[in-house]
């Protein structure tokens, strides 16, 4: 799809992690961090430049293969690591914070080829006792009371409380796998409503709430059979919380609605392999990223379960006649041969990847831009297609 709008950057190296920088809201700003196995690893800061041409990182060396990434919702330079560890005997993964040095001054590149690598700063690393080598998702989380962590893996989920000042972590809740009655747990999602969140394990998806975690912790949700196969995928809808995305090992993307989870709202059937990712515009809740092991990404608009649709509604309602006919006063879009809504449907296709696509993130910065990550090492921004955008906007 235009890969002449695209805009590329080679990591040098393997990578399954990519996150966007929430609290940097001026520019189009994603983290992601390196896999490879007997070599230095990396995060790679990655900043959009203005005119959206060119895709600039800063690197900071890294000790051990990141898993998984987590960037703090409300300070920037801050944000949380999953590695591995290992030693002759054994492997093991930890959790650390970290942050990049404000004194010092960043030197961009346009790939790890040439760049210069930053040192970081350890502000906490969870308990290592907690861990083993097949805990796999980390999720930073926030509500009024404060942040949290979780963590997610073949033996427990496991929630984090950080102080204030993010110097201290108290070990909240464990959630074995058999209080779920799960094998084993592979991925977390928070939902806007910062006390609830969702886990995947097997076939199955199950919802949870901090305020009610205990020792005999019970889901507040469970749909049982979400996937033929493991499910992969998960998010919230930022702006409809009772609805959930899901992707799976059957190539399918399913919506759902908390209130009702007797079938889905949506069925998605555009892959044709694993679908390893989901994730909604944080402004625009219609359009929907995928991605999976056919090396694609594709767009979707999903207007008619989308926050989207009551306001089309409510316009549909509204009296547009004016004797005024000029557009902004007594505009009646429907009567403007150009002007189409969005409707439900693929948007786009995008191709430009080689191998299986990992991870999928929009921009804090602007609602149309967005990245996506491959396992041989390449970021793609892309950009939602500008007939697409005016649909929305229009």
């Amino acid at each position: 799809m235009d890969p002449e709008r695209s805009v590329v950057y080679g990591l040098g190296g393997q990578a399954r992690c990519l996150a966007s920088v929430s609290a940097n809201t001026e520019e189009t700003k994603f983290l992601v961090g390196t896999i490879g196995l007997g070599r230095n690893n990396e995060v790679h800061s990655l900043v959009l430049d203005d005119d959206e041409v060119h895709v600039t990182g800063t690197v900071y060396r890294h000790p051990n293969e990141i898993w998984d990434l987590a960037a703090c919702p409300q300070k920037e330079g801050l944000f949380f690591t999953l590695a591995n560890v290992a030693n002759p005997f054994s492997v093991r993964r930890v959790a650390t914070l970290w942050s990049t040095d404000p004194g010092e001054e960043p030197v961009p590149t346009t790939g790890s080829e040439d760049a210069p690598d930053r040192p970081l700063s350890q502000v906490l690393a969870l308990p290592s006792e907690h861990f083993d080598e097949t805990t796999v998702k980390l999720k930073w989380g926030t509500d009024v009371n404060g942040h949290y962590i979780l963590t997610a893996g073949d033996r427990a989920l496991q929630l984090w409380t950080l102080d204030e000042g993010f110097t201290t972590a108290s070990h909240t809740i464990d959630v074995r796998c058999s209080d779920a009655d799960v094998s084993r747990f592979t991925n977390v999602a928070w939902c806007s409503r910062g006390s609830q969140f969702a886990t995947t394990g097997d076939s199955s998806v199950q919802g949870w709430d901090t305020r009610d975690l205990s020792s005999a912790a019970k889901s507040t949700f469970t749909i049982p059979e979400a996937h033929e196969g493991d499910v992969l995928g998960l998010e919230y809808n930022p702006n409809r919380p009772q609805q959930l995305a899901t992707s799976g090992e059957d190539c399918q993307v399913r919506l759902w609605d908390l209130r009702n989870l007797t079938r889905p709202l949506m069925q998605l059937s555009d892959h044709t392999h694993w679908v390893w990712s989901v994730a909604y515009n944080r402004v625009h809740d219609q359009l929907l990223l995928t991605s999976g092991s056919d090396c694609t990404v594709n767009l979707q608009s999903i207007v008619s379960v989308s926050s989207a649709a009551r306001i089309q509604r409510d316009s549909d309602e509204f009296d547009f006649s004016h004797e005024d006919d000029s557009p902004g006063y007594g505009y009646t879009p429907q009567d403007q041969g150009s002007f189409e809504r969005p409707t439900d449907g693929l948007v786009a296709t995008f191709d430009q990847h080689e191998e299986s696509v990992y991870s999928v993130s929009w921009s804090e910065a602007s609602p149309w831009v967005f990245a996506s990550l491959s396992y041989d090492g390449r970021v793609v921004v892309n950009f939602v297609p500008q007939d697409e955008k005016y649909k929305i906007i229009l």
